[in-house]
């Protein structure tokens, strides 16, 4: 079911079907609802310092809670 079938469905918006979508998958990744997914190509170098930014990340927010 595509967003838009769900929102008329649903009659919510759209955009507040996004924000839903958003908000389960932050849950079920276990990071925080305004975080955000990035999905670029990157050099191997530059690649590996995000995956490390990222895993400090995660391990920083399980450690405050």
């Amino acid at each position: 079911m595509s967003q838009v079938q769900a929102a008329q469905e649903s009659r919510m918006t759209k955009q507040r079907i996004g924000a839903l979508i958003k908000t389960v998958l932050a849950a079920a990744h276990e990071v925080l609802p305004h975080w955000e997914h990035v999905d670029v190509w990157l050099p191997p170098g530059s690649a590996l310092h995000v995956r490390r930014m990222a895993e400090e990340a995660l391990s920083r927010l399980k450690s405050e809670t």
